[in-house]
């Protein structure tokens, strides 16, 4: 049960609105297809591209090339953690001799 306690600086007044919030369930979650609050809406859909896709950004040539350099410096990224961990499992397993 909820305590109701009053603090000093408490005027009273809501800043978010929690009333239409239910506590989930802990091993089955209830997964609602439409929301059943009156003063939720879902964004607008509209026809308009996203700014990425626009033909005044990016090409398909450019944009492949921008994809091909996030991954080379993600992967060049991740294989200098491996060689650091690599190192560091081989210089704990030497100890122990």
């Amino acid at each position: 049960m909820a305590k109701n306690r009053q603090y000093d600086d408490d005027d009273g007044r809501t800043v978010a609105d929690m009333s239409g919030i239910e506590r989930q369930p802990l091993l089955i979650p209830r997964f609602s297809k439409k929301n059943k609050r009156a003063d939720f809406s879902e964004a607008p859909e509209t026809d308009e591209k996203p700014e990425w896709e626009s033909s005044e950004i990016l090409n398909k040539k450019e944009r492949g090339y921008f994809i091909s350099g996030v991954l080379t410096a993600t992967l060049g990224i991740a294989s200098v953690f491996a060689v650091a961990i690599a190192i560091v499992i081989l210089i704990i397993s030497h100890m122990g001799h």
